[in-house]
């Protein structure tokens, strides 16, 4: 699958990222369509990041989101299952972190008060691999 699917990645119209450019971050993430690098990003994590969610940890200063997602899958009430598709939804510097079982069956959920995320939606999958999880962009499926 090439290019950023629609709905996937919506830019934010105004971010307090200064050096932060839109056009050019949805030209990179389009590029990872598959990874074969799995990156641990915090020893308290059981999860790992590919090289596109590592990009997108890296460029958006989101570490703390692949951290959020990982607390709900890995010890949170949503890890009995295989698969998780979360959505990251950002609406007037507050956000709503929502984890779903793909059917539309939302297994955890997190506001955050406060946020300066760069873009309006971003979707990260996350799926079970050697006995831990990945997080991964959609496009990298």
């Amino acid at each position: 699958m090439h290019g950023v699917q629609e709905g996937i990645l919506q830019p934010k119209g105004n971010n307090n990222m200064s050096d932060f450019n839109t056009s050019k971050f949805k030209q990179d993430v389009s590029q990872f369509t598959g990874s074969l690098n799995h990156h641990r990003f915090s020893a308290l994590s059981k999860s790992a990041l590919t090289d596109g969610a590592k990009f997108v940890a890296d460029e958006l200063q989101a570490y703390w989101l692949f951290d959020a997602i990982a607390s709900h899958i890995d010890y949170g009430m949503a890890k009995q299952h295989d698969m998780y598709f979360s959505t990251l939804d950002v609406h007037d510097g507050s956000a709503k972190l929502v984890i779903d079982d793909g059917d539309g069956n939302v297994l955890a959920s997190q506001d955050f008060d406060y946020t300066d995320f760069p873009v309006d939606k971003i979707e990260i999958w996350s799926a079970k691999a050697n006995g831990y999880h990945v997080h991964y962009l959609p496009s990298e499926h």
